[in-house]
């Protein structure tokens, strides 16, 4: 099977591809104006308060006063402590599905 490309003559092969060109700068350069416009636009709005959260400006820096080994040890401790409560609880039980049902999909209640 010859592709589609190769039945074209070359010179409209050239011009599609000139085409093509065109329109990707295109809508790079729109692209590029949009943002741009959107930008200067809302410079004291409160959208950029949102990309700075986001990008995580104004955050306070971590402490030094908690070290890897002691964030750590809280997270251990933490799960020796649910094992010992729980220690003495009776195992999970569980029921059979009938057969045929299937869970293939989540969706929200709204």
């Amino acid at each position: 099977m010859v592709p589609h490309w190769e039945i074209l003559d070359p010179p409209l092969l050239q011009r599609k591809w000139d085409i093509l060109r065109l329109y990707c700068q295109l809508r790079h350069r729109n692209g590029k104006e949009f943002w741009r416009d959107k930008i200067e636009a809302d410079q004291s709005s409160s959208n950029w308060k949102f990309v700075d959260v986001l990008l995580g400006r104004g955050r306070v820096p971590a402490s030094s006063a908690v070290d890897a080994e002691a964030f750590n040890q809280f997270f251990a401790d933490k799960v020796a402590n649910i094992h010992r409560n729980t220690s003495g609880a009776p195992p999970p039980t569980f029921s059979r599905v009938r057969s045929g049902v299937s869970l293939d999909a989540f969706r929200t209640n709204d």
